[in-house]
């Protein structure tokens, strides 16, 4: 089976794209989902406007996933003695968290904390080097996550 996947928001197909690449040199289609459905086709008109002009080149600079997982508290004093929290235990977390890392495979490389008012957004990026799967970042930065929130 062809199965591409399941959204509950709009899911629309972006071809032609000429692609100029280290890995990929020349047409292909770009799956796009997005909660503006007139978006797709948007993207559509810019892709038909780049293959025309020569195609898109692209490279990869550095392969990493990023997931910012949302701690909403009840005041924005809590958010801000959260984050100090955090930023005085921040190596302590990295260390603690290379047992989930360990058990799906991926290295985080780091980590910021953005106060936001009541809410506090916790920034992991991870390495994706060597073949390592999108969804194992996801799931170890949510391992991570729940024991910051524990501790």
């Amino acid at each position: 089976e062809s199965a591409m996947g399941l959204s509950r928001i709009p899911v629309g197909m972006i071809c032609p794209l000429l692609i100029r690449g280290e890995h990929i040199n020349g047409y292909v289609a770009v799956p796009w989902t997005t909660s503006e459905g007139a978006l797709v086709a948007s993207g559509a008109r810019g892709a038909l406007a780049m293959s025309r002009a020569g195609g898109a080149r692209s490279f990869i600079q550095r392969d990493v996933i990023r997931s910012s997982p949302t701690l909403v508290l009840s005041c924005m004093d809590e958010g801000v003695r959260v984050n100090e929290w955090i930023q005085e235990n921040k190596q302590r977390i990295m260390v603690d968290a290379a047992d989930a890392m360990t058990i799906f495979n991926v290295v985080m490389t780091t980590l910021e904390v953005s106060v936001a008012g009541q809410n506090i957004h916790v920034t992991m990026t991870f390495d994706l080097g060597n073949g390592r799967a999108e969804s194992e970042a996801v799931k170890a930065s949510h391992g991570i996550f729940m024991r910051m929130v524990k501790q």
